[in-house]
């Protein structure tokens, strides 16, 4: 399931996080108002080291559009924890999402990629 509404601000159980203009200093920008066509970008795949560390992967949206939201595919939750999944670029326009997780006590090395969903 994608979440893909602008004024949602917190993590569905697909780690997918939509975003919108909430105001403030930093007003996360929305796409304009009429047909807007939505892209769902992966980034490369990132293998987490069973033995620790981190693993990161990047999802960008193709050049004019505007990022809406983002996640990753989620590996089984037993083998891995997310340290941050978050809109990459600046504040006032992302350009991608960011990924980086770290393996659990399970140590099974294990693969995911970011997923940016951008409108046009």
């Amino acid at each position: 399931m994608i979440v893909n509404s602008f004024n949602h601000n917190s993590a569905g159980a697909d780690g997918l996080v939509g975003f919108g203009n909430t105001g403030g200093a930093n007003p996360n920008p929305i796409p304009p108002s009429g047909a807007v066509t939505t892209e769902f970008v992966n980034g490369p795949d990132a293998t987490i080291p069973a033995g620790g560390g981190t693993a990161t992967s990047v999802a960008s949206c193709p050049p004019g559009s505007v990022l809406t939201g983002g996640g990753f595919s989620p590996p089984n939750p037993l083998d891995a924890t997310v340290v941050s999944s978050e809109a990459t670029g600046p504040a006032q326009a992302p350009t991608g999402w960011q990924v980086i997780m770290r393996p659990n006590v399970s140590g099974i090395p294990t693969s995911f990629h970011a997923q940016a969903v951008c409108a046009h």
